[in-house]
This record gives C-alpha cells, structure tokens and sequence, in this order.
C-alpha cells in the first residue's frame, strides 16, 4: 500500500512540475519561425526541468528539434544547469537537443 501510495505521489508531482503539455515559457510554439520565448528566471527554470527530467517524445527528449530565444537578459542567478546526463532505457536522458538563439 506504502508503495502505491509513493508511485501515486510521484506521479502528481511529475505532472504538475513538468506537466503533460509543456507550458509555452513567454510565447512561441517552438518552431523556427516562432521559437519558445525565454524572457525571465521561470523560463529558464521551466526549460531546466524539463531538460533534466529526461521527458521525452518517442526515442528523443522533449528539446528535440525545438527553438528557443532569449529576448531580455536575465540577471537573476541560474542554479542548476540546463542538461544532466545519466542512462535511462540504453539512451542518455536530460540531453538539450534544441537550437538557443
């Protein structure tokens, strides 16, 4: 029951850190002509975890092919970097695969 419980709270957390719909940070639907918007401190922490977390489509992680750009500085300071690597399935998960204009 312990570990239902566990499995059903890790669960939640997963989808309301990291969502099963990707936000869309300050605009943009992450194509090329009309690349996802990194404006602020949350954008950057939205793209870390879902980074890092390994989320992905199909054999690719979730950045795959994805545009991005960083339209204001940012000044606030960025604690955790953007791609962790560890094995997940035989591939490495927490790749950034995107392109970041």
């Amino acid at each position: 029951m312990k570990f239902k419980l566990l499995l059903f709270a890790i669960v939640i957390n997963c989808y309301f850190n990291i969502g099963l719909f990707p936000q869309t940070f300050s605009g943009g639907d992450g194509s090329e002509n009309d690349p996802y918007l990194i404006s602020n401190i949350t954008d950057i922490e939205e793209l870390t975890n879902l980074v890092n977390v390994g989320y992905s489509i199909s054999e690719r992680t979730w950045s795959y092919g994805k545009h991005f750009k960083l339209i204001q500085d940012i000044t606030d300071t960025v604690k955790i970097p953007i791609g962790k690597f560890f094995l997940s399935s035989l591939r490495l998960a927490g790749e950034f695969e995107g392109y970041f204009d």
